[in-house]
């Protein structure tokens, strides 16, 4: 008996220590990609990238392991009498299923992730009890990274892991909607559009990427009714798509040129005798030629010399934009396409003085581009492609500042003819009107 424990604890000794580095390198990775990725130099174009697209996944391989857990421990209750070829054939059943299953429910997996992490959080704060009665014992070494990256989880999405619900009383509040609408999809028809446009019903809708030349004719044939009010930054001799906002209240603008060059308008609105003002903005991309890395590298090479250029275009309109929103006196919302995932300098800048609706009051991801990019990218590869039937960046925000406060926020799933998903954001007006 002494000497069979005795070698017990030698294989013991020798796993969990491979595992203990995986499990400290993997925090370390986590809380460079979530904390640090902000404050990396501006030029280091490939480390900001690779953050930017690990920003909503880097989590996974904690969801499957959480998720493995959860399910072995229910079911290993019920299987505690039987044999332990039993038990090995149930936790490789179990974690075949997680890791299949994972990426196409992985957007659904990380809403109710709060259920494996209580069970897990339980579990730890148990574990001498478990340990005395002969289960999984949880020592400090595998502990303590546990509890790190549980701390960094939730300090970076925070409600996004709580559930919400819509709010019961509609009045004194406003309900938005941003959307990239793909321009080159207004040639093609927008009637996806429009029946997702319908569903959302927002008392104000702002779009990025609105074709002056073919949309016109189609929103005014479809829209008319229901969006009377319109606010665009491009006529219809432009060549560049462009931003229009658009809703069932009055709408004034505060630019003294509406046909610009600009990749923002600003216009006010009058909701529920309130003044309200809106910015819709639509940001430059810093690797414009990244979805052409599956195809030709050669390309992707090229756009990444041409990173510093963009990116001193994008500074240009971030700087644009502080001095845009630094000069409106009345309740602000802005909303657009800002090509930047929650982990970036951009980010973080906005969400100091800004509410995100998302982060506030959604209830997951908020993933509202991806998919469609790489179900592209594996056309030739559809045996691949559904592992991707959820979005995976979350790069399309509505921002409030305090008099707007956000008591609900998701994603519309409904196909719109574009890359892009619909966010929409229910905001109460939280102050006195004029």
């Amino acid at each position: 008996m002494t000497t069979r424990v005795h070698k017990k604890n030698v294989n013991d000794n020798i796993t969990p220590k491979a595992v203990r580095i995986l499990i400290w390198l993997y925090v370390e990775l986590c809380f460079l990609v979530w904390y640090i990725a902000p404050f990396l130099p501006q030029n280091a174009h490939i480390a900001h990238l690779v953050t930017n697209v690990l920003s909503d996944i880097i989590w996974i391989p904690a969801g499957i392991f959480l998720w493995t857990e959860f399910f072995l421990t229910i079911g290993l209750r019920v299987l505690k009498n039987k044999r332990k070829s039993v038990k090995r054939l149930y936790n490789l059943i179990v974690f075949s299923f997680i890791c299949l299953a994972f990426m196409p429910l992985y957007s659904h997996a990380f809403r109710w992730l709060f259920l494996p992490i209580g069970l897990l959080v339980a579990r730890c704060c148990l574990g001498k009890t478990l340990k005395r009665q002969g289960s999984v014992s949880v020592t400090s070494s595998v502990l303590i990274p546990k509890i790190l990256f549980f701390i960094l989880f939730i300090c970076y999405y925070g409600w996004q892991l709580v559930p919400d619900s819509r709010p019961s009383d509609s009045s004194g509040t406003v309900k938005v909607l941003t959307a990239n609408i793909y321009s080159k999809a207004g040639s093609e028809g927008r009637n996806e559009l429009f029946e997702a446009l319908e569903y959302a019903d927002a008392d104000i809708v702002c779009l990025t990427e609105y074709n002056p030349q073919d949309d016109p004719p189609l929103f005014e044939n479809n829209l008319l009714e229901m969006y009377p009010y319109r606010l665009t930054n491009r006529s219809e001799k432009s060549w560049r798509s462009g931003e229009i906002i658009m809703s069932k209240s009055p709408i004034n603008s505060l630019m003294q040129d509406n046909s610009t060059d600009e990749n923002y308008i600003l216009g006010e609105i009058s909701v529920k005798s309130a003044k309200i003002a809106v910015l819709n903005v639509h940001l430059v991309r810093t690797v414009k030629r990244v979805d052409s890395v599956a195809n030709n590298w050669q390309r992707f090479a090229d756009g990444l010399k041409n990173t510093d250029s963009i990116r001193e275009l994008k500074e240009k309109q971030i700087a644009q934009l502080w001095q845009v929103i630094d000069g409106v006196d009345q309740p602000l919302i802005i909303c657009g396409d800002f090509n930047d995932t929650p982990n970036s300098r951009l980010y973080r800048m906005m969400s100091r003085y800004h509410t995100d609706a998302f982060a506030e009051a959604g209830w997951g991801l908020g993933g509202s581009f991806g998919k469609d990019r790489l179900t592209r990218w594996l056309k030739n590869a559809a045996s691949f492609a559904h592992f991707f039937e959820q979005d995976y960046l979350r790069i399309d925000y509505i921002f409030s500042d305090n008099e707007l406060k956000p008591e609900y926020s998701e994603i519309i799933t409904l196909p719109t003819g574009s890359d892009h998903k619909p966010v929409v954001a229910i905001l109460r007006l939280d102050f006195k009107a004029d």
